[in-house]
């Protein structure tokens, strides 16, 4: 399956694959075979599949793209009820290590007194993204410790 790439600084990206194919990836969407995307993504090329908002992107290189599709709206009310999932997540983990921390339940945080992301993440019984966890147990110290 081909898929299009372009250089992420604008510079000529030159792919050389061990079977003796090259290519040339520069500013503009080229098209690379599937043999070569590893090669492409190793010398600092994107493909169209990770531009974030493909939409924006069109509306600077296409201006007579239709109005209706150069305005992307975000929609604020899922962004605050996501935040507010991971407030409430981040809570249930303070209290979570705050309770293993006052029961010195094992298994919970490593011998150099890390916290063992992993088992958090399966006693929460959700997908509790690392960084709440972190954030959790760095807030959770630090009121230990004043």
């Amino acid at each position: 399956m081909n898929k299009r790439f372009k250089s992420v600084d604008g510079k000529d990206k030159r792919i050389a694959l061990l079977s003796g194919h090259v290519f040339i990836v520069g500013k503009d969407w080229c098209p690379l075979p599937e043999l070569a995307h590893s090669a492409a993504y190793a010398t600092q090329c994107i493909s169209e599949d990770m531009v974030f908002h493909k939409a924006v992107e069109e509306k600077v290189t296409n201006p007579e793209m239709p109005e209706a599709l150069q305005e992307t709206e975000i929609d604020s009310g899922l962004l605050e009820e996501k935040a507010k999932g991971l407030a409430l997540a981040k809570k249930d983990v303070y209290d979570f290590l705050k309770t293993a921390v006052e029961d010195s339940t094992p298994g919970v945080f490593s011998k150099n007194g890390k916290v063992m992301v992993m088992v958090v993440q399966k006693k929460m019984g959700v997908s509790t993204p690392t960084s709440v966890i972190q954030e959790a147990w760095a807030e959770l110290k630090n009121d230990l410790e004043n």
